[in-house]
């Protein structure tokens, strides 16, 4: 990431959930010292809401009306904009394309948002585009924009065990193991059996849950915190 920064492309993660694609995007903005401008997609999201949003009564002080967006606020001051799970909006995003092929935005009233290319970032993250995401892959056009792709997978068993030890020192290494190894099993039939990936952030859950309440059966919390 920090490589094609230095070139002044943008990026694009594709993980599966719980990857920590948005977690990297979070450390990334802290260790370079940029701003992080968050914009999270969904199927509803369309090209307008990423320009203005509508408020009422802002901040108490009674502003009604629309104002600029995440994206214009990332175009004016600068730092990371991260476009959080890209394959969702079912209009797409051509208006993202549009500033990032041509560094600007024309408002409805004239003015003129650009932004310097030389302290402005993209960081997208997606899911694969596979059953039983939803969505759409950007297009092709879009996806031309950022100049680095990245593939962000889940940890190796050893180092999501290490993970889950540094958070609940009190579980023992044996039990940690199992339920590391346990989540692997269960991702290597995902999606044709399981419906759902086990997140790194799911057996976290589980951990606590049993370094909270030692006297619940482990298997008992796991079914219960993953549920399919």
């Amino acid at each position: 990431t920090l490589k094609a920064f230095t070139m002044n492309q943008h990026v694009l993660y594709i993980g599966e959930t719980g990857g920590g694609k948005t977690y990297i995007a979070e450390m990334i903005a802290k260790l370079t010292g940029n701003d992080l401008w968050m914009a999270s997609l969904n199927e509803y999201t369309k090209n307008q809401d990423l320009i203005a949003r509508e408020t009422f009564g802002e901040e108490g002080s009674n502003r009604t009306g629309l104002t600029m967006s995440t994206v214009l606020q990332w175009m004016t001051n600068g730092g990371i904009l991260l476009l959080d799970e890209m394959h969702k909006p079912i209009e797409g995003i051509a208006v993202v394309n549009n500033i990032l092929q041509n560094g600007e935005y024309r408002m409805s009233d004239g003015r003129v948002i650009k932004y310097d290319k030389t302290k402005s970032w993209v960081i997208g993250t997606m899911n694969p585009v596979k059953p039983p995401y939803r969505g759409e892959p950007p297009s092709g056009e879009l996806s031309s924009r950022f100049g680095m792709t990245l593939t962000v997978n889940y940890l190796p068993p050893a180092e999501e065990a290490a993970l889950v030890r540094i958070e609940q020192p009190s579980l023992s290494k044996v039990l940690i193991d199992k339920l590391v190894a346990i989540a692997n099993d269960l991702r290597k039939v995902y999606p044709e059996v399981l419906p759902l990936p086990i997140a790194p952030r799911t057996v976290l859950q589980i951990a606590k849950h049993i370094a909270s309440f030692p006297n619940d059966d482990p298997a008992d919390i796991f079914t219960k915190t993953y549920n399919p």
